[in-house]
């Protein structure tokens, strides 16, 4: 869900939404004011209405049919992580609203598939300026995600 929130989002917002479904939907943690991220059924239950209302906006239906195709196993998450890169990108991008900077994300931060190196507008601008505008990711191979990660650091936070 994460993901899918951080499409033209920046991080304090992405944090926002994931807080305000939250507290709207999830279970208290006990001994704390918070509560947990909802568990799939839990947001497959919703309305697109009251997901808009989180501040999700044109997300919220793409949230939605995650939350579904999870609580129903139609994605079993377990299951997928067995899959080869081309078959787990597949199933990633059968989710409605899932593009494949999306779904390399989940494949690299969730399922620890290191060879996937997303590419966002930060990374875009990394490659045209400092590549000539060609992927540098194929010579990485199995660390072009890890690689990635510090170009993102480094062009995000000015070369400190």
């Amino acid at each position: 869900c994460g993901f899918i929130l951080s499409q033209r989002k920046h991080l304090k917002a992405i944090r926002a939404g994931m807080e305000a479904l939250s507290d709207a939907f999830g279970e208290p943690l006990p001994g704390t004011q918070r509560r947990a991220f909802p568990a799939p059924a839990a947001l497959a239950a919703q309305t697109e209405t009251a997901l808009r209302a989180c501040g999700l906006g044109y997300r919220a239906p793409y949230v939605l049919d995650a939350a579904q195709r999870v609580a129903t196993g139609k994605l079993d998450l377990a299951a997928i992580a067995a899959l080869p890169d081309d078959a787990l990108q597949a199933a990633l991008l059968a989710v409605s609203g899932v593009g494949v900077k999306v779904a390399d994300c989940v494949m690299l931060f969730a399922y620890a598939r290191r060879a996937r190196a997303p590419v966002d507008v930060w990374i875009r601008r990394v490659i045209d300026e400092q590549y000539g505008g060609r992927s540098p990711f194929a010579g990485y191979g199995d660390c072009a995600g890890v690689y990635q990660q510090f170009m993102f650091m480094h062009r995000r936070d000015g070369g400190r």
